[in-house]
């Protein structure tokens, strides 16, 4: 970590060295992940070291320590869920697939997505007969959830 700057002195004041690991010690998300103020704190330390990321990119750790803030390696969400997988770390995998159970489970698929978007009626009635929220139906509507790929004036509304 870059020395001086003030917020890499706190992180570094809120971790605990462990051989050639420095674990953080403070908040973490549901997953487990190092965060301070909504912010990954993986990220943070890395972008502090190898200057910006894409924002498609993760940050991961490459030791055995997920709380490590000194092992870091820019990947790919598709090449972290691969090493998840891979893993015997059973809570990282029952994260990732409670993910992946609640995209299977959606009430909503594309063709009622479509009947919502063509439908004059109320969003009352439309979240009553699919067993969503409004908020669910509004976003639909207006192309917030859901996104349709093909058309890239959907949800921007008349103007």
């Amino acid at each position: 970590m870059t020395e001086g700057t003030y917020l890499l002195d706190r992180i570094r004041h809120r971790c605990r060295e462990d051989g050639d690991c420095l674990l953080w010690t403070g908040h973490k998300s549901e997953s487990g992940v190092p965060r301070m103020a909504s912010k990954s704190l993986r990220r943070l330390v890395y972008e502090d070291r190898n200057g910006p990321l894409k924002d498609r990119m993760n940050v991961s750790v490459t030791c055995e320590h997920s709380l490590c803030l000194v092992h870091l390696k820019a990947n790919t969400k598709g090449a972290i869920l691969k090493r998840v997988y891979a893993t015997t770390d059973l809570r990282q995998r029952r994260s990732v697939t409670r993910t992946a159970l609640a995209r299977k489970t959606a009430k909503l698929d594309i063709e009622k997505v479509r009947a919502i978007r063509s439908s004059g009626d109320t969003i009352d009635v439309l979240a009553e007969r699919y067993g969503v929220n409004r908020a669910r139906i509004s976003q639909v509507r207006r192309g917030v959830a859901w996104k349709d790929h093909a058309n890239p004036f959907a949800g921007l509304g008349a103007r």
